[in-house]
């Protein structure tokens, strides 16, 4: 099966102050996550070519600008790939629309060095670098251009978390993220999904928007959603081959969810909120641990969870390690954590496993993204 152009990108835009030169706009300051990814509609084929929408609606205005623009790919392992300087030469008309023209090209040129290098999707980590990029800085805005469909980090979407009974106020509330003080942020493309992504239902949606609203609300931020469906500009066979990103189910027969019904929690205790020492069981800052599971130990409880699985998880780390080495890793952390959240108030029947390095939302050349606890009652 043919896969899409499988990354995100940030763009962070910066005005350069009140030296603009006449007839040239001076941009607010602006971040852009954009998903070209698979399993999301593509916005940059395999040979370069950026989608219609994403030029008019985005490009073309600020390539009119002043400002520095720094390009972050947020595939499963979000980095810096490119940084573009917007400058213009305000000498005659001409020479201002070159100036334009020029601007383009190299904001093109930046989405192009977009391509995705690690499996999976990553928006929270992208958020929070766009939220660092543009906080405390004149009119600040992100653009996030996106199916909003996570796979990895701190949220893993795919393991069947999204379902009619899910609250998404509390799941993001159990999500970190950068502080979004005085940002707006601007999402597009909502569920906008292509092959082998199923199209999302109408409770997914409603699910998203209100995740979203959520998550940013709680960070200090404002939410306005385009509904708006991304055109479909460029085929999945244009967009070429690149790393495979976990489908998100969906519960696709109408159900009848009652009220006492529970919805699934899922919690990912990611390397950096819950650190071990190497090949260890013991946690590398015990006070900061004891924070994280008390946190977690409150909401465990036998009347609104009877059982739950604490599952641990392992980097990749052959040849160092065997397989057979890392299953029993991931089994001690596992085994660590659901001491001490029953020693912390949790009263849910725990379940200690373990998969090792195979555990969802894998990313290959990351490899910290593979040392998780996750804790679930699915």
């Amino acid at each position: 099966m043919k896969q899409l152009f499988a990354a995100a990108l940030l763009l962070v835009m910066t005005g350069v102050g009140s030296g603009c030169a006449a007839g040239v706009t001076e941009v607010e300051t602006v971040a852009i996550v954009a998903t070209t990814r698979t399993g999301a509609t593509p916005l940059v084929s395999e040979d370069g070519r950026v989608a219609r929408y994403v030029v008019d609606q985005l490009l073309d205005r600020l390539a009119a600008g002043v400002g520095k623009v720094s390009v972050i790919r947020a595939d499963g392992d979000p980095k810096l790939v490119s940084t573009v300087v917007l400058e213009h030469d305000a000498t005659s008309d001409t020479t201002v629309q070159d100036s334009i023209s020029a601007n383009k090209v190299s904001l093109g040129k930046a989405l192009r060095s977009t391509r995705a290098e690690n499996a999976q999707a990553d928006l929270i980590s992208a958020l929070s670098v766009a939220a660092d990029s543009v906080r405390g800085r004149p009119a600040p805005s992100i653009y996030l251009i996106d199916s909003g469909l996570v796979t990895t980090g701190q949220l893993l979407m795919q393991t069947g978390l999204i379902t009619p009974a899910t609250d998404p106020e509390a799941l993001a509330a159990r999500v970190s993220l950068a502080r979004l003080d005085g940002v707006t942020v601007y999402l597009h493309g909502l569920c906008s999904t292509s092959s082998p992504q199923v199209t999302c239902p109408e409770y997914a949606k409603s699910f998203l928007r209100a995740f979203y609203n959520s998550l940013v609300q709680s960070h200090g931020g404002r939410l306005v959603i385009d509904d708006a469906p991304l055109p479909i500009e460029i085929s999945t066979s244009d967009a070429g081959a690149l790393p495979a990103v976990d489908p998100v189910p969906w519960v696709t027969t109408p159900i009848s969810v009652p009220s006492a019904t529970r919805p699934p929690f899922s919690v990912v205790l990611t390397n950096d909120r819950l650190r071990f020492q190497a090949d260890s069981d013991a946690y590398a800052d015990r006070p900061a641990a004891e924070k994280v599971l008390a946190e977690v130990a409150t909401q465990l409880k036998a009347q609104a969870y009877p059982t739950a699985t604490v599952t641990g998880c392992t980097a990749d780390d052959r040849p160092r390690s065997t397989e057979e080495a890392m299953l029993k890793r991931g089994q001690s952390r596992a085994e660590q954590v659901a001491a001490d959240l029953r020693r912390l108030g949790a009263t849910t029947t725990l379940t200690a496993h373990s998969l090792g390095m195979a555990c969802p939302g894998y990313v290959p050349t990351a490899p910290d993204s593979g040392r998780k606890v996750i804790i679930s009652t699915q």
